[in-house]
């Protein structure tokens, strides 16, 4: 059997799909808001702002990059996508405060995905951490900071096994190397921590 047609390469690439960071912010509101009357307006702006665009200017600048794997973007290929997320949080925002009431306003979510954005930016330029470490070690530092804030337990039990194999799925992969999986993680955890403290 060859490389790419084992059972674990095409399993650590339905992992890196499923647990891709671009769906981060619809689980995050569908935590936090599922039931508000006004719901399926805010899931739509998300999906459309913070999932739709900067996914279709991923995927569309792969394919004119020639990328060969669409699970494995080069460094720097990464750029564009990462500006496309920014131009979606700036609609997001507009939107966010244009069409849906105060209590749905999505400080914490916009604050820490520009605060994200911009360190993969940045680091970008120079070395490639893994993104999808920075979005799972974002969760588990909500989840650190829900257990010290609320004594909640279930989404740090939840988010430290899928990180774990996130981590194991972009190794596998060759999308990145250890120390790339490991400061992607703990950029994602301080960042969390930042924002939860800034927004108790």
């Amino acid at each position: 059997m060859s490389e790419k047609k084992s059972f674990d390469f095409w399993l650590a690439r339905l992992i890196s799909f499923l647990f891709h960071p671009i769906w981060l912010p619809l689980v995050y509101i569908s935590i936090n808001h599922f039931g508000d009357p006004e719901f399926s307006k805010l899931f739509t702006l998300v999906s459309l702002c913070l999932v739709a665009f900067p996914g279709i200017v991923a995927l569309g600048w792969m394919y004119a990059r020639k990328e060969v794997d669409f699970f494995v973007m080069a460094r720097g290929n990464r750029i564009v996508p990462l500006v496309g997320m920014l131009i979606g949080l700036a609609f997001f925002a507009v939107a966010n405060g244009g069409f849906l009431p105060d209590r749905l306003f999505q400080g914490e979510l916009m604050a820490v995905c520009i605060l994200l954005v911009f360190i993969g930016l940045l680091v970008t330029l120079f070395w490639k951490i893994s993104l999808h470490m920075v979005g799972w070690g974002a969760v588990v530092g909500f989840a650190i900071a829900a257990l010290f804030q609320l004594g909640t337990w279930p989404l740090l039990a939840a988010s430290v096994p899928i990180s774990v194999a996130v981590a194991w799925a972009r190794v596998r992969l060759g999308s990145h190397d250890m120390p790339q999986i490991i400061v992607g993680f703990l950029t994602g955890v301080v960042a969390a921590i930042l924002i939860a403290v800034a927004f108790p």
